[in-house]
């Protein structure tokens, strides 16, 4: 299912893991990507449509659990099982050093009209720590430069994750990880693994 990818480190303006060669491989990538931009998706069910969820209040989050394993067909019941192995933990295990416990796998299906102010993922769970490795999965470059800009406290864009096909990049969230995705016009999807650890008289790092 997955490439052997490769991850550069990037320190400012905070710590995050951007990969340097493609996610999956170049037919599975294919095969979701088919299925992602057909109408499958429109019986999908939405989890949080109703804007109860304070990270994504806009209701564009799939959630790939047990009821949506057991409803899936062909290659895409074949991927939702795999997601059920170890073998994606363990290479984001590897790549990030984060042992993902208890964690959601999602769509994230972003569509005309959507934007995200500036947050840092700290405010919306603010008794969990949570790091997030996700997928960009565009069909091509034209809106490389949609991507999720990243800042420090200031709030400043100091660079940007290109949306681009097959594009992955992980972060552990702190009060520093300021991020923001500008209002876009297209219907931009991505695949998302998000590990929720919760924090019990720890204090979070910075």
């Amino acid at each position: 299912m997955i490439s052997n990818t490769q991850y550069k480190t990037h320190t400012k303006p905070f710590d995050y893991l951007e990969a340097t060669t493609e996610f999956f491989t170049p037919e599975v990538y294919e095969k979701l990507t088919n299925i992602l931009y057909s109408d499958a998706i429109d019986n999908w069910n939405v989890y949080n449509n109703d804007g109860s969820d304070p990270a994504y209040p806009q209701g564009q989050v799939i959630m790939i659990n047990d009821e949506a394993r057991e409803k899936a067909t062909g290659f895409l019941r074949e991927f939702y099982d795999w997601l059920w192995t170890d073998e994606l933990t363990a290479h984001i295990f590897k790549a990030t050093g984060v042992q993902f416990n208890y964690y959601n796998c999602m769509w994230h299906l972003d569509y005309p009209g959507f934007d995200q102010g500036w947050h840092n993922d700290v405010d919306a769970y603010p008794d969990k720590e949570i790091t997030t490795f996700q997928v960009y999965m565009a069909q091509d470059n034209n809106h490389i430069d949609s991507g999720v800009l990243v800042s420090d406290a200031s709030k400043i864009v100091q660079a940007q994750v290109l949306y681009k096909p097959n594009h992955a990049w992980c972060f552990t969230a702190h009060e520093n990880t300021w991020h923001k995705v500008k209002e876009i016009d297209f219907f931009r999807p991505s695949f998302m693994v998000r590990e929720h650890r919760l924090l019990i008289n720890e204090k979070r790092n910075k």
